[in-house]
């Protein structure tokens, strides 16, 4: 089994942590975010101030002091929303953005463009800057394989992953740019024509992908948390779980910068990748800020700005006549294209959840006490039913249950409650999950909440499943609403967990009523996962947050 995560306890760990909890990032008055290399300007007294709110993806907490300054040179304050990147998408095309949100700022826009309603949402849009997507390696591991001093293409990397040596983690392609474009390229590349990857492609290319992805153990619905998470398995000491990672350029940067026991060594395929070109566009439905937008953008593409914006983010300038730094300067990767069809794009993403990836293990632990009476028990089971395709919209499909997925449901209330398995087969799942559907409407509230009783009885399940079949993501979700009132407290869990095999998975914590967030948040921390503060409305935008990770 892989290393078991350590408990992150420096700051930069925490606020790695934080960022799964609903936030609205106020990058111009955070006093924090200070930058040595971004000089300071006045408000110029003949611009009028205005407040852009933009829904942004969840990796653009490295721009607070840029546009700071923004603020300050131009007038305009920006408010960023940060949401995974489907999230975001589902908003704009379901028209919630709309007298929400002034603009968006996605890492890419491919996919939200290939639907036919996208351009009439929008008023115009200017690319910011670059980050290709890439693989970045630990020293030893490229130094083993060859690939610090060769040339490497997809299908190189694609042979070895699956002749078993090395392994990586990627953000979930469903629900993160990051993991798309590398999906979508190196299925471009080993398609070996050209040209954009086309729907008859995929057939003959679902060998090569997967023999790559079955070797991806570490799967996020982010990229920024799965380079965190990836730092902090280093520095606990232990080998990590993955010999390293799929993901963009600057994140990559941004990790050897952070100075961990080991430097990862960037490879960038030679037959080329995907760049995120971080476009900002503002939205139809908000024409009072378009010279507010057009200020910002204007500065944010002039010369000065996007070496800052490099120095500062470790991402490409996206105009010419900036001097690249010295990490960026000897790597120009060749640009493949992303497909021209939505329905290609879905068939991949399909192909990968349903049979390329390695299949997921989750065991889910559900307070089914006294306190869980009434609409407490009513969210619940509607978001667990919505896994088994119960709900249609994007977001719900790209989250539902997979086939050869392994779920155990294990309730709870005074002591842990008798475990309950589906395995989802490759063909025909449709009555499984019709049994699932039927075994979380029977489920009853009653009685106390020992909760850590039953993630030690969590552990135990999955460990012995684990021997059994171990080429599996695995993951434990605790959903509970209370305090504990009977069993282990946190203290006595954390003497056992200390005791467990290396290899124990992480544990996504679901909060809400009376729940001690704060406790909740150290039993994620402890194991190496997250935890997510949920109200009943949203519990189900939660738990299709957590399958990004399984």
């Amino acid at each position: 089994m892989p290393s078991k995560r350590n408990a992150p306890t420096s700051p930069g760990a925490r606020r790695a942590l934080a960022r799964a909890w609903p936030a609205v990032l106020l990058v111009a008055v955070l006093a924090a975010c200070t930058s040595p290399g971004v000089p300071a300007a006045r408000p110029s007294p003949s611009l009028t101030p205005y407040t852009l709110k933009v829904l942004s993806g969840s990796n653009l907490g490295d721009m607070a002091p840029i546009l700071r300054e923004a603020a300050a040179a131009t007038g305009v304050t920006v408010r960023l929303t940060q949401v995974p990147s489907l999230v975001g998408t589902q908003t704009v095309l379901d028209g919630k953005a709309d007298g929400v949100y002034d603009a968006t700022w996605f890492a890419s826009e491919n996919y939200l463009r290939l639907s036919s309603s996208a351009a009439a949402r929008y008023d115009g849009s200017a690319e910011i800057m670059g980050s290709p997507v890439i693989l970045g390696l630990r020293a030893e591991a490229a130094r083993r394989l060859g690939w610090d001093r060769t040339p490497v293409t997809w299908a190189d990397i694609a042979r070895a992953a699956s002749q078993g040596r090395f392994t990586f983690g990627m953000a979930d392609p469903a629900k993160t740019h990051a993991g798309l474009s590398a999906l979508v390229a190196v299925a471009t590349a080993v398609a070996g024509h050209g040209s954009a990857l086309r729907r008859e492609d995929i057939p003959r290319v679902s060998a090569e992908l997967s023999g790559l992805f079955h070797a991806q153990v570490l799967k996020a619905d982010s990229a920024d948390w799965l380079t965190g998470a990836y730092l902090r398995q280093l520095r606990g000491g232990q080998r990590p779980v993955a010999d390293g990672l799929i993901t963009y350029e600057s994140e990559l940067i941004a990790f050897n910068r952070a100075a961990p026991p080991e430097q990862l060594v960037l490879v960038y395929p030679s037959d080329g990748v995907i760049t995120a070109t971080y476009p900002l566009s503002l939205l139809a439905s908000a024409p009072a800020a378009k010279d507010a937008y057009q200020r910002l953008t204007r500065y944010l593409r002039t010369p000065r700005v996007q070496d800052e914006i490099m120095r500062v983010t470790h991402r490409r300038p996206i105009i010419g006549g900036v001097a690249l730094t010295p990490d960026l300067a000897g790597h120009r990767p060749f640009q493949l294209p992303f497909p021209a069809s939505l329905a290609t794009v879905d068939e991949l993403v399909g192909a990968y959840r349903g049979r390329l990836r390695r299949p997921g293990r989750t065991i889910y632990v559900l307070d089914t006490s006294g306190s869980m009476e009434g609409r407490r028990l009513a969210a619940l089971k509607r978001a667990l039913s919505a896994l088994t395709g119960a709900d249609d919209d994007l977001a719900a499909r790209l989250s539902r249950f997979e086939t050869r997925e392994q779920v155990t449901f294990l309730p709870f209330a005074t002591v842990p409650g008798r475990p309950v398995t589906f395995r989802i087969p490759a063909r025909a799942a449709g009555p499984v999950l019709a049994r699932i559907r039927r075994h979380i409407a029977d489920l009853r509230a009653g009685g106390g909440t020992a909760a850590y009783d039953a993630v030690v009885a969590a552990y135990r399940i999955i460990r012995a499943q684990h021997a059994e079949d171990p080429a599996r993501i695995e993951s434990v979700v605790l959903l509970t609403d209370g305090r504990r009132t009977d069993g282990l407290d946190l203290a006595g869990f954390t003497r056992v967990y200390r005791r467990f095999p290396e290899g124990a998975p992480p544990l996504f914590a679901v909060v809400f009523g009376d729940s001690r967030r704060a406790e909740m948040r150290r039993l994620a921390e402890l194991t190496g996962g997250l935890a997510f503060d949920a109200a009943p409305a949203s519990l189900a935008e939660v738990f299709q947050r957590i399958r990004g990770y399984q």
